[in-house]
């Protein structure tokens, strides 16, 4: 007789605990329902988790950054997915815009001055320049050798020097010469 008791009394308990979540009739009150928004990054990882209530908006975290490539740079755009005017679970993936990176080459003389200059992507190639002419002074003359540096597979920003012989000039007269 107490076991049964005791077990009336437990479901009149719980029947008072599931009625005071009900409204009348009988379903959960709008106010009580939660929803998980997810902000994720690129790669899926969890960026931050958010408990909503129905109807209501989630916070996205602070904008993230994604590192560079040697080939790409990313720039944060936008979220993508629903964390407004939230009414079930969502997951919200952050979106990058991505841009060419490029990289500047520049054809020098050894005094520094810039013959020409170019914007490439990864891994491109340049044809060089003409072969520049560099003036002499005094009694020496210069000719133009090769450029000094790699201008294949370009994977970052770089000179490229030209490189010249120094020669001598004498003149000469007859006064240079005995009979």
């Amino acid at each position: 007789m107490i076991k049964r008791i005791s077990t009336f009394i437990l479901l009149v308990l719980l029947s008072c605990l599931l009625i005071s979540c009900e409204d009348n009739n009988g379903a959960l009150n709008d106010d009580d329902l939660h929803f998980t928004v997810i902000f994720k990054n690129y790669d899926e990882t969890v960026l931050k988790t958010e408990s909503v209530k129905k109807g209501g908006s989630a916070t996205p975290p602070d904008n993230p950054s994604r590192l560079s490539t040697n080939e790409y740079s990313y720039i944060f755009k936008n979220w993508v997915g629903n964390f407004q005017k939230v009414n079930k679970n969502e997951i919200v993936i952050v979106n990058f815009d991505t841009e060419v990176r490029l990289y500047s080459v520049r054809f020098l003389n050894p005094d520094g001055a810039v013959l020409s200059s170019h914007q490439v992507t990864f891994l491109s190639s340049l044809v060089p320049p003409n072969d520049p002419k560099m003036e002499g002074y005094e009694n020496y003359t210069y000719r133009f050798v090769n450029w000094e540096g790699n201008y294949d597979d370009i994977a970052n920003d770089m000179d490229i020097t030209a490189k010249y012989d120094k020669y001598q000039t004498i003149e000469l007269t007859k006064e240079n010469f005995q009979d």
